[in-house]
């Protein structure tokens, strides 16, 4: 189950795990609340990551579902990050990892919706 190494190793800023781990034909998308879209390949995702884990923060996954397609696994999660204090830095995120099933499984797609507000039903 890669997502558990992969979400381990975002868990833990371990870039050298996660550059292990992602696909070299990685595509990111993000979209934020301007339902402006942004496109990340492998290695753009990998500075970003590089950027973001310059300062200590706890990042939490919700996993939400996991999902089975032909040779390909989807992890649903909520995602959020908060600093020393517990405070959450930025609104959560809703992420889609599928990760490519095979002997050595790797991220080949990431979709996040960002700067969400959560609502209880």
């Amino acid at each position: 189950m890669a997502y558990i190494n992969f979400i381990m190793g975002w868990k833990n800023q371990d870039l050298q795990v996660l550059k292990e781990i992602c696909d070299p034909g990685l595509k990111v998308f993000f979209v934020d609340s301007d339902n402006q879209q942004i496109e990340y390949d492998y290695h753009q995702f990998i500075n970003l990551l590089d950027i973001r884990f310059q300062n200590v923060q706890d990042w939490q996954f919700d996993i939400i579902n996991r999902y089975n397609r032909y040779d390909e696994e989807l992890i649903l999660s909520n995602v959020t990050r908060e600093n020393s204090q517990q405070e959450l830095i930025e609104p959560l995120a809703f992420c889609i990892f599928t990760f490519k099933k095979s002997k050595e499984p790797k991220l080949i797609r990431m979709y996040m919706e960002t700067k969400l507000n959560q609502q209880k039903y």
